[in-house]
Protein backbone atom coordinates (compact mmCIF):
# COMPACT_ATOMS: atom_id res chain seq x y z
CA UNK A 1 0.00 0.00 0.00
CA UNK A 2 2.86 2.36 0.84
CA UNK A 3 4.40 1.64 -2.53
CA UNK A 4 1.12 2.47 -4.22
CA UNK A 5 0.85 5.76 -2.34
CA UNK A 6 4.41 6.62 -3.31
CA UNK A 7 3.64 5.97 -6.96
CA UNK A 8 0.49 8.10 -6.79
CA UNK A 9 2.42 10.87 -5.06
CA UNK A 10 5.13 10.78 -7.70
CA UNK A 11 2.56 10.88 -10.47
CA UNK A 12 0.82 13.86 -8.86
CA UNK A 13 4.10 15.76 -8.61
CA UNK A 14 4.93 15.00 -12.23
CA UNK A 15 1.52 16.25 -13.35
CA UNK A 16 1.92 19.44 -11.30
CA UNK A 17 5.26 20.27 -12.92
CA UNK A 18 5.41 22.45 -16.00
CA UNK A 19 6.08 20.43 -19.14
CA UNK A 20 9.53 20.78 -20.72
CA UNK A 21 8.98 22.50 -24.08
CA UNK A 22 10.49 21.20 -27.30
CA UNK A 23 13.93 22.54 -28.20
CA UNK A 24 13.36 24.49 -31.42
CA UNK A 25 16.63 26.41 -31.69
CA UNK A 26 18.89 28.64 -29.66
CA UNK A 27 16.02 31.09 -29.14
CA UNK A 28 12.88 29.43 -27.76
CA UNK A 29 10.45 32.27 -27.11
CA UNK A 30 7.35 30.43 -25.92
CA UNK A 31 6.21 33.51 -23.97
CA UNK A 32 6.26 35.70 -27.09
CA UNK A 33 8.49 38.39 -25.59
CA UNK A 34 10.48 39.07 -28.76
CA UNK A 35 9.68 40.24 -32.27
CA UNK A 36 10.56 38.01 -35.23
CA UNK A 37 13.51 40.17 -36.25
CA UNK A 38 14.85 40.20 -32.71
CA UNK A 39 14.63 36.43 -32.45
CA UNK A 40 16.47 35.99 -35.74
CA UNK A 41 19.21 38.41 -34.76
CA UNK A 42 19.81 36.69 -31.43
CA UNK A 43 19.73 33.26 -33.09
CA UNK A 44 22.44 34.31 -35.56
CA UNK A 45 24.55 35.87 -32.82
CA UNK A 46 24.48 32.73 -30.68
CA UNK A 47 25.13 30.50 -33.70
CA UNK A 48 28.21 32.55 -34.63
CA UNK A 49 29.43 32.42 -31.03
CA UNK A 50 29.02 28.65 -30.98
CA UNK A 51 31.00 28.30 -34.21
CA UNK A 52 33.82 30.37 -32.71
CA UNK A 53 33.91 28.79 -29.25
CA UNK A 54 31.80 25.55 -29.34
CA UNK A 55 29.89 26.97 -26.33
CA UNK A 56 26.12 26.51 -26.68
CA UNK A 57 23.93 29.23 -25.19
CA UNK A 58 20.16 28.80 -25.36
CA UNK A 59 17.24 31.02 -24.35
CA UNK A 60 13.88 29.72 -23.14
CA UNK A 61 10.94 31.96 -22.25
CA UNK A 62 7.76 30.45 -20.84
CA UNK A 63 4.67 32.38 -19.70
CA UNK A 64 4.59 30.70 -16.28
CA UNK A 65 6.37 28.08 -14.20
CA UNK A 66 2.97 26.76 -13.09
CA UNK A 67 3.91 26.84 -9.42
CA UNK A 68 7.29 25.12 -9.76
CA UNK A 69 10.46 26.80 -8.52
CA UNK A 70 12.64 28.06 -11.36
CA UNK A 71 15.72 26.15 -10.17
CA UNK A 72 13.98 22.79 -10.47
CA UNK A 73 12.37 23.65 -13.79
CA UNK A 74 15.66 24.93 -15.19
CA UNK A 75 17.48 21.72 -14.26
CA UNK A 76 14.76 19.60 -15.86
CA UNK A 77 15.04 21.60 -19.07
CA UNK A 78 18.86 21.48 -19.04
CA UNK A 79 18.86 17.71 -18.50
CA UNK A 80 16.29 17.18 -21.26
CA UNK A 81 17.91 19.47 -23.81
CA UNK A 82 21.54 18.51 -23.00
CA UNK A 83 22.92 21.87 -24.09
CA UNK A 84 26.68 22.03 -24.67
CA UNK A 85 29.26 19.60 -25.99
CA UNK A 86 29.37 16.23 -24.23
CA UNK A 87 33.15 16.34 -23.91
CA UNK A 88 33.18 19.91 -22.56
CA UNK A 89 29.82 20.37 -20.78
CA UNK A 90 29.90 23.95 -22.05
CA UNK A 91 26.23 24.84 -22.20
CA UNK A 92 24.34 27.79 -20.73
CA UNK A 93 20.57 28.11 -20.41
CA UNK A 94 18.82 31.45 -19.83
CA UNK A 95 15.21 31.04 -18.67
CA UNK A 96 12.65 33.85 -18.35
CA UNK A 97 9.14 33.41 -16.90
CA UNK A 98 7.42 36.82 -17.17
CA UNK A 99 4.16 35.97 -15.38
CA UNK A 100 6.15 34.85 -12.34
CA UNK A 101 8.74 37.63 -12.71
CA UNK A 102 11.53 35.05 -12.47
CA UNK A 103 14.74 34.59 -14.42
CA UNK A 104 17.63 32.12 -14.15
CA UNK A 105 21.01 31.43 -15.71
CA UNK A 106 21.83 27.69 -15.64
CA UNK A 107 25.51 26.91 -16.20
CA UNK A 108 27.03 23.65 -17.45
CA UNK A 109 29.80 21.88 -15.51
CA UNK A 110 32.53 22.98 -17.89
CA UNK A 111 31.75 26.70 -17.61
CA UNK A 112 31.42 26.97 -13.84
CA UNK A 113 35.00 28.32 -13.75
CA UNK A 114 34.63 31.41 -15.96
CA UNK A 115 30.87 31.83 -15.39
CA UNK A 116 30.68 31.48 -11.62
CA UNK A 117 27.54 31.68 -9.52
CA UNK A 118 28.63 35.18 -8.48
CA UNK A 119 29.11 36.26 -12.09
CA UNK A 120 25.73 34.82 -13.05
CA UNK A 121 24.06 36.63 -10.15
CA UNK A 122 25.72 39.87 -11.18
CA UNK A 123 24.50 39.52 -14.76
CA UNK A 124 20.96 38.89 -13.53
CA UNK A 125 21.11 41.76 -11.05
CA UNK A 126 22.94 44.40 -13.12
CA UNK A 127 21.96 43.62 -16.70
CA UNK A 128 18.77 41.59 -17.03
CA UNK A 129 16.34 42.57 -14.28
CA UNK A 130 16.80 46.38 -14.55
CA UNK A 131 15.65 46.22 -18.18
CA UNK A 132 12.78 43.89 -17.28
CA UNK A 133 11.59 46.33 -14.63
CA UNK A 134 11.40 48.97 -17.36
CA UNK A 135 9.30 46.60 -19.48
CA UNK A 136 12.07 46.14 -22.06
CA UNK A 137 12.39 42.38 -22.42
CA UNK A 138 14.55 42.52 -25.52
CA UNK A 139 17.14 44.77 -23.87
CA UNK A 140 17.30 42.50 -20.83
CA UNK A 141 17.56 39.30 -22.86
CA UNK A 142 20.04 40.64 -25.44
CA UNK A 143 22.14 42.31 -22.75
CA UNK A 144 22.08 39.18 -20.62
CA UNK A 145 23.12 36.92 -23.48
CA UNK A 146 25.92 39.31 -24.42
CA UNK A 147 27.15 39.40 -20.82
CA UNK A 148 27.04 35.59 -20.65
CA UNK A 149 29.14 35.34 -23.81
CA UNK A 150 31.65 37.80 -22.42
CA UNK A 151 31.81 36.01 -19.07
CA UNK A 152 32.55 32.64 -20.67
CA UNK A 153 35.55 34.33 -22.30
CA UNK A 154 36.66 35.96 -19.08
CA UNK A 155 35.70 39.44 -20.29
CA UNK A 156 32.84 40.42 -17.97
CA UNK A 157 34.92 42.77 -15.83
CA UNK A 158 32.64 45.80 -16.14
CA UNK A 159 28.87 46.12 -16.52
CA UNK A 160 27.62 45.50 -20.05
CA UNK A 161 27.53 48.67 -22.10
CA UNK A 162 30.16 50.49 -20.03
CA UNK A 163 32.08 52.90 -22.23
CA UNK A 164 35.27 54.85 -21.93
CA UNK A 165 35.63 58.64 -22.00
CA UNK A 166 35.56 58.69 -25.77
CA UNK A 167 32.25 56.84 -25.94
CA UNK A 168 33.83 53.67 -27.39
CA UNK A 169 33.68 50.41 -25.48
CA UNK A 170 37.06 49.74 -23.89
CA UNK A 171 38.87 46.62 -25.06
CA UNK A 172 40.40 44.30 -22.50
CA UNK A 173 43.95 43.02 -22.90
CA UNK A 174 42.55 39.59 -23.79
CA UNK A 175 40.39 41.11 -26.53
CA UNK A 176 43.31 43.05 -28.02
CA UNK A 177 45.52 39.96 -28.03
CA UNK A 178 42.73 37.96 -29.69
CA UNK A 179 42.30 40.61 -32.38
CA UNK A 180 46.06 40.73 -33.00
CA UNK A 181 46.32 36.94 -33.20
CA UNK A 182 43.37 36.80 -35.60
CA UNK A 183 44.94 39.46 -37.81
CA UNK A 184 48.26 37.58 -37.96
CA UNK A 185 46.50 34.32 -38.87
CA UNK A 186 44.50 36.09 -41.58
CA UNK A 187 47.65 37.62 -43.10
CA UNK A 188 49.39 34.23 -43.11
CA UNK A 189 46.39 32.57 -44.75
CA UNK A 190 46.16 35.22 -47.46
CA UNK A 191 49.89 35.05 -48.22
CA UNK A 192 49.75 31.52 -49.68
CA UNK A 193 47.58 29.78 -52.24
CA UNK A 194 46.84 26.94 -49.82
CA UNK A 195 45.88 29.42 -47.13
CA UNK A 196 43.51 31.25 -49.45
CA UNK A 197 41.90 27.94 -50.40
CA UNK A 198 41.45 26.98 -46.73
CA UNK A 199 39.96 30.39 -45.96
CA UNK A 200 37.51 30.04 -48.83
CA UNK A 201 36.57 26.53 -47.69
CA UNK A 202 35.93 27.75 -44.13
CA UNK A 203 33.69 30.53 -45.43
CA UNK A 204 31.66 28.03 -47.45
CA UNK A 205 31.42 25.73 -44.44
CA UNK A 206 30.14 28.55 -42.27
CA UNK A 207 27.47 29.46 -44.81
CA UNK A 208 26.27 25.89 -45.22
CA UNK A 209 26.12 25.23 -41.49
CA UNK A 210 24.19 28.42 -40.93
CA UNK A 211 21.61 27.51 -43.55
CA UNK A 212 20.85 24.06 -42.19
CA UNK A 213 17.63 23.70 -40.26
CA UNK A 214 17.33 21.94 -36.95
CA UNK A 215 19.24 22.34 -33.72
CA UNK A 216 20.00 20.04 -30.83
CA UNK A 217 22.11 19.92 -27.72
CA UNK A 218 25.44 18.13 -27.80
CA UNK A 219 25.07 16.02 -24.67
CA UNK A 220 26.30 18.56 -22.13
CA UNK A 221 25.84 18.06 -18.39
CA UNK A 222 24.66 20.42 -15.64
CA UNK A 223 25.14 20.37 -11.88
CA UNK A 224 22.98 23.22 -10.63
CA UNK A 225 25.46 26.07 -11.04
CA UNK A 226 24.14 29.52 -11.92
CA UNK A 227 21.87 32.13 -10.37
CA UNK A 228 18.23 33.18 -10.22
CA UNK A 229 16.53 36.52 -9.77
CA UNK A 230 13.23 38.36 -9.85
CA UNK A 231 11.90 41.77 -10.81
Amino acid sequence: MLAGLALLSGAAIALAQAAVPALQGRINDYAGLLEAGQREQLEQTLAAFERDTTTQIVLLTVPSLEGEDIEGFSMRVAEAWKIGQKSKNNGVLLIVAPNDHRVRIEVGYGLEGPLTDAQSARIVREVITPAFRDGNYYAGIAGGLNAIMRATRGEFATPTGAVGPGGVKELTCRQMLSLLAGLIVLILLLSTRTGRFLLFAMMLSGRSSGSRGGFSGGGGGFGGGGASGSW
